[in-house]
């Protein structure tokens, strides 16, 4: 970057490897546009969009792009806060090892009724094993029944060890969630009963930011009865973390993605080609 005379930090490259975006000026200049409106429209650092008419596994791409990120640009003697879901856990299919210090830390915890891959604790060790470093697990339910019984989780030791390390983080690496979708991850995952799921629909709770903050179409928090029985770490601690890496696709979180970032929860987006279209349209 010296050579270019560009400005440490202030700059980002761009690959760009299908034929009909680089055989012609308009189409690659197209892309380098997207990019740069998208960055500057919601003051991000990073932006990796992910073309899925290569594969129509877009949740497959963006998860690949996530490692790709990850391997290149996490620091050495590093703390990354962990987020949990069917997106995320795909990382770790795609991730190389990594000849640095780097610690994986659960954002939030979980062990639900099913689907144990796709909790935080479980994603963190992933990524540690296959990168070669190590992680912390959160050996606690993602939501505890009642504000008591978080009291009781809260105070101890170990849990405590691993939210600090989670929440002063150097890097988050999470997805979104849109809850009023037929197929959302968090009704599969067993963490909230009936009553919590219709909660989340009466206060129309379009955007879970890791189960620890919800927000409605506003960008509003909501959902709070659910929220403060979470046992993970606080939505304002979250949003301290220097380089927030969100890894998202699909329409159904075309508006999710929109809430989070307006509410400044993103430094780093990682999206498929058709959601950094509406973004850039609305």
């Amino acid at each position: 970057h010296q050579k270019m005379s560009l400005e440490k930090g202030k700059y980002f490259v761009v690959s760009a490897h299908r034929e009909e975006n680089i055989s012609n000026d308009k189409n690659f200049i197209g892309l380098l546009n997207a990019l740069n409106k998208i960055a500057e429209k919601y003051k991000l650092k990073d932006v990796i969009i992910v073309d899925d008419s290569i594969d129509t596994n877009s949740k497959n791409m963006v998860a690949s792009a996530a490692a790709y990120y990850l391997e290149n640009n996490l620091t050495d003697e590093c703390t990354v806060a962990v987020g949990w879901g069917t997106t995320l856990r795909l990382v770790q299919n795609h991730i190389n090892p990594i000849n640095k210090k780097i610690l994986f830390s659960p954002i939030i915890g979980g062990h639900g009724k099913s689907q144990f891959d796709i909790h935080a604790s479980t994603i963190a060790s992933s990524l540690a094993k296959e990168t070669g470093c190590s992680s912390l697990s959160l050996l606690a339910p993602a939501f505890a029944q009642t504000s008591i019984d978080k009291e009781i989780l809260l105070n101890d030791n170990i849990i405590q060890e691993v939210l600090t390390a989670s929440a002063k983080a150097d890097f988050a690496l999470f997805s979104l969630g849109n809850p009023l979708i037929s197929d959302n991850s968090i009704e599969k995952s067993g963490y909230l009963s009936e009553n919590d799921m219709k909660l989340l629909h009466k206060e129309n709770a379009l955007c879970d930011v890791v189960s620890i903050l919800f927000l409605n179409d506003k960008g509003k928090t909501c959902c709070e009865s659910i929220t403060n029985r979470s046992i993970g770490i606080k939505p304002e601690e979250l949003k301290k973390i220097p380089v927030k890496i969100c890894v998202i696709e699909g329409a159904s979180k075309y508006i999710t993605a929109k809430i989070a970032l307006e509410a400044d929860f993103i430094d780093v987006l990682i999206l498929d080609n058709k959601m950094a279209e509406y973004l850039l349209q609305n």
